[in-house]
């Protein structure tokens, strides 16, 4: 379905929430974490902690947090209650290619429809290592030791809906481009390399915005992190993975 300008700025204007406190349902006027959100939380990453230490035994559990917009005050009616399982290598262990296997992980969770929800914000599971970037930065929430990692600060947007729209606008064109000339099958399917290309990119693309998130002074009100996550909110981002798995599938099925 087609989505007018209009209907777009719209959803960027809800998009941009800024409350004077945090998220009550999930937090109490202290800060902490409501008792009955941590066992829930806790509840529902048991599922995942399990199947992610007995299939990888090498490695071992460091934490368990939350983070994203519902631990700071951006929080609207759409965010996700981001919950991760922190793990790091057992000592005296060496993994490779942790990337890969991690973002294997990641995408057999998703595969799994497993979609809870805490008061009504849809809870997305994952599995990270200590070192990465979503475990450390801003508006992070220890759900296994029931503390702030990393505090949230309130501040204000520097940017207004039009100038985040265009900016949107501006990326999203470069992206188009940027595959448009990746080579292709009969000008329709991407060949393998150009798969490997486009998903390296998308993974970039996203690193990228998230240390921005994690670096800037401004955080999660910084342009770029919020240009990011209207790629994903308009799906563009979501388009482009479908058609990795798309030229993928073809591309078995030429080969068989």
């Amino acid at each position: 379905m087609q989505v007018s300008k209009e209907q777009k700025l719209a959803l960027i204007a809800r998009m941009l929430q800024n409350h004077n406190t945090l998220c009550p349902e999930l937090f109490g006027e202290d800060g902490v974490m409501r008792g009955d959100v941590r066992q829930k939380a806790l509840d529902i990453v048991d599922y995942c902690k399990k199947l992610v230490l007995n299939f990888y035994p090498l490695f071992e559990l460091a934490d368990i947090i939350v983070n994203g917009s519902v631990c700071g005050y951006t929080y609207s009616s759409s965010s996700d209650f981001d919950l991760f399982v922190v793990v790091k290598e057992k000592e005296g262990v060496v993994i490779n290619n942790k990337p890969q296997l991690f973002q294997n992980t990641n995408s057999f969770f998703g595969r799994l429809q497993f979609k809870p929800s805490i008061y009504n914000y849809p809870t997305d599971l994952g599995m990270i290592h200590i070192n990465d970037p979503h475990a450390h930065g801003i508006n992070i929430y220890s759900v296994m030791y029931n503390k702030w990692n990393y505090k949230p600060i309130r501040q204000e947007y520097p940017f207004t809906v039009e100038e985040l729209f265009r900016e949107y606008c501006r990326y999203s064109a470069e992206l188009h481009s940027y595959v448009a000339d990746l080579e292709k099958i009969n000008g329709a399917f991407l060949t393998a390399e150009s798969c490997k290309k486009l998903n390296q990119h998308l993974f970039d693309m996203n690193n990228s915005a998230y240390y921005a998130r994690n670096t800037s002074a401004l955080h999660e009100y910084c342009l770029e992190y919020n240009m990011y996550r209207l790629l994903k909110r308009f799906g563009v981002t979501e388009h482009f993975y479908n058609y990795i798995n798309d030229s993928y599938k073809y591309l078995m099925s030429v080969n068989q």
